[in-house]
């Protein structure tokens, strides 16, 4: 996709919104934000891939800059999964919380615990992700 993206950009083709994706902090696994990453580039989302072992403040410095209409976090560790809730609150205390729908996903993550943290919606694997942003987005609600 990213060979792809100048020849889509130079064709005129508007991208359906900005994703802002990352591995929360102590969390150096990101296959799976990587697909999420992929697939959503291919469904015409602009992807802004923070990378993995990503603080809390970073994430909320890169929403404030970017201003994406999503925000995918992901863990793969259940000792990493608590920085996605630490995320939440810094965005909360910032006064971004209510600008982004937050997304998370990862193996140790389920729907429970995406409600106990504020998260907006959980993604079971990346094209369960890519319909939620589908869903959610403004873009394209019929």
């Amino acid at each position: 996709m990213e060979i792809l993206e100048p020849y889509l950009a130079k064709s005129g083709i508007k991208a359906k919104g900005k994703v802002i994706v990352a591995t929360v902090k102590g969390d150096l696994h990101d296959i799976g934000k990587n697909i999420v990453s992929i697939l959503l580039r291919g469904s015409g989302y602009t992807v802004k891939d923070l990378g993995n072992d990503v603080d809390p403040q970073a994430i909320v410095d890169a929403v404030r800059k970017e201003h994406p209409q999503f925000l995918g976090l992901s863990a793969l560790l259940t000792s990493t999964m608590i920085h996605m809730g630490d995320t939440i609150r810094a965005l909360t205390e910032s006064g971004l919380r209510d600008e982004v729908i937050v997304i998370i996903g990862g193996a140790p993550v389920s729907e429970e615990f995406a409600q106990s943290i504020g998260a907006d919606a959980y993604g079971a694997d990346g094209f369960q992700a890519v319909a939620i942003v589908e869903s959610l987005s403004p873009n394209t609600a019929d």
